[in-house]
């Protein structure tokens, strides 16, 4: 059997070094647009070309990263009787006899539903029983194609994210399938929004890459990614993983992760077109200024600066056998801290009363050794 030369396998695994002429089945297709299928549907030899991380990727979210555009709906022509009944909208004259026109006329130009609403309240106001029935069947189709226009905002929030920042949702999911398995599936709570009497999901939690190790592996399947998708070449990522490779160096994974998302936001947002050019432009060094000045200074490191000088600063006393007598004297050396009083041995004064075991050690206080340390 012949060995394929490009991804080295044999028959049955990939027919191409067999006949040339089949497809390797692992070698990315060189474009994705004419592959696609209607309503977002990407056949599974496409999908197994891509790594494991990614081959369930959401049809939509692969439209948005090989920059699919739908084509536009063909521009319908008004027929002679159409152009007449809007003439007759505008001037609010519209006769009782083409009222089941007007609902058609306006299902192909939903332009004209005011106007048809206007008309058709006109005529219901001198309309006996049955045109009244007939006008208020029009005005509830009309309604209704009023308020099925296209809404183009996001639905959920996964729509929202894919729709807007396309390439770090990517990573988010590849980091998402590193940390926690390719077959770990998110259960995704809903939410009442009572305002709208709709039900909502929130924005999942983000998954933060736990190691170097992990971010880095994440950081080749998202390249290795896009590279099959769009058809770039490999060297444009090869200055965006130098950089985050120093940054995990300097900083650890979880800064590197950080960096790297802000990164892939600057192109998502549109504010640069690609990696090369944001590299050009030095954006990278702002984006790592903005964020060293978070990193070095964290909410919880502040609080450390808050407390300096409060805490206390003596060392703890390992305490030794008490030698003096239950009822001897009480040195009373150790005083709280907070209050500055010599504490009562919680010994002496316990109930049933106990031997004191707070002796103070040999060379702690001179002449005081063996002698209670706390007030009796």
């Amino acid at each position: 059997m012949a060995l394929c030369n490009w991804c080295w396998e044999v028959d049955p695994i990939c027919t191409h070094g067999t006949n040339p002429a089949n497809p390797c089945v692992a070698k990315a297709f060189t474009n994705m647009l004419n592959l696609r299928q209607a309503n977002a549907v990407y056949p599974a030899t496409v999908r197994n070309t891509l790594p494991s991380e990614v081959r369930q990727l959401d049809g939509i979210h692969l439209d948005r990263i090989i920059n699919f555009t739908p084509a536009a709906p063909a521009l319908l022509v008004q027929s002679a009787a159409e152009a007449a009944l809007i003439v007759h909208l505008g001037a609010n004259t519209l006769p009782y006899a083409d009222v089941g026109d007007v609902i058609e006329l306006c299902s192909r130009f939903p332009g004209n539903v005011l106007e048809a609403r206007r008309n058709l309240a006109r005529l219901l106001g001198a309309a006996n029983q049955a045109q009244t029935a007939q006008i208020g069947v029009a005005l509830t189709e009309i309604r209704a194609m009023a308020s099925a226009a296209p809404n183009p905002v996001a639905a959920t929030a996964a729509e929202y994210k894919v729709q807007n920042y396309p390439k770090a949702t990517l990573f988010q999911v590849i980091i998402k399938q590193v940390e926690k398995g390719e077959e770990y599936q998110e259960a995704a709570a809903e939410f009442l929004d009572p305002a709208t009497g709709k039900k909502y999901v929130p924005f999942p939690k983000t998954v933060k890459a736990s190691s170097v190790v992990n971010l880095m592996y994440s950081l080749q399947i998202f390249a290795t990614t896009l590279i099959s998708l769009t058809g770039e070449a490999p060297l444009v990522y090869f200055r965006l993983t130098k950089e985050v490779t120093r940054v995990a160096a300097t900083r650890g994974a979880r800064e590197a992760h950080e960096f790297l998302d802000a990164v892939l936001r600057k192109i998502d947002e549109g504010i640069f077109t690609n990696v090369v050019a944001l590299f050009k432009s030095g954006e990278q060094n702002r984006i790592l200024t903005d964020l060293a000045s978070v990193w070095d200074v964290t909410p919880g490191e502040k609080a450390k600066e808050k407390e300096v000088g409060t805490k206390d600063p003596r060392t703890r006393i390992k305490f030794g056998p008490v030698t003096t007598p239950l009822g001897g004297p009480g040195a009373g050396i150790i005083t709280d801290y907070a209050t500055k009083e010599p504490k009562l041995c919680n010994r002496f004064h316990a109930t049933p009363r106990q031997a004191c075991t707070a002796g103070l050690p040999v060379g702690h206080s001179s002449g005081f050794a063996g002698q209670c340390a706390f007030k009796h």
